[in-house]
């Protein structure tokens, strides 16, 4: 920052995110399965905008996703949703509504308590309860995703010699 202020920053941030993004893609298209979805956006930009900060660290960034992943699980079953279309195809109901809502307030509640704050996963929580992804393949690639994007973010920042934490900000 030092040398290139916050030119330098936008470089980095921008070079970092289309390698992530771009890696995880690659696979995407080797395997011939969908583990890119809009939350893995937010988890890049993170990772490279403040990849020191706690809510950008590999522990925050899996923890999140996992955690929300399974909230959204539990609150589609919760409600009777799993297998229904998503309410991009069906509209929104009810008990779609009910749904989204347990899994963001359990999403929150769950990482407030892990102390593993990564406000990407309140996208990833609304992506599965609102059914855009919700069966079990979807579901897997989307946490085959977040292990991809954590660990081309990890080592991309390496690589680019930012002292990135292996798995926690602080010890």
């Amino acid at each position: 920052y030092a040398r290139w202020g916050n030119r330098g920053n936008a470089v980095y941030t921008a070079t970092g995110s289309l390698l992530a993004i771009g890696l995880s893609g690659f696979w995407a298209w080797l395997l011939d399965e969908p583990p890119l979805f809009p939350s893995l956006g937010a988890t890049a930009f993170l990772f490279f905008e403040t990849p020191l900060a706690e809510v950008g660290t590999p522990r925050n960034a899996v923890i999140g996703h996992f955690v929300a992943i399974l909230a959204a699980v539990v609150a589609l079953a919760a409600f009777g949703l799993l297998g229904d279309p998503s309410a991009y195809v069906e509209g929104v109901t009810p008990a779609r509504i009910g749904a989204v809502a347990v899994s963001v307030a359990l999403t929150g509640g769950v990482l407030r308590l892990l102390r593993a704050a990564h406000p990407p996963a309140g996208a990833t929580t609304i992506i599965v309860s609102s059914g855009l992804l919700a069966d079990s393949r979807q579901i897997a690639a989307v946490a085959v995703g977040v292990v991809l994007i954590t660990g081309a973010g990890w080592a991309l920042n390496r690589l680019l010699g930012v002292p990135a934490p292996v798995w926690a900000a602080r010890g």
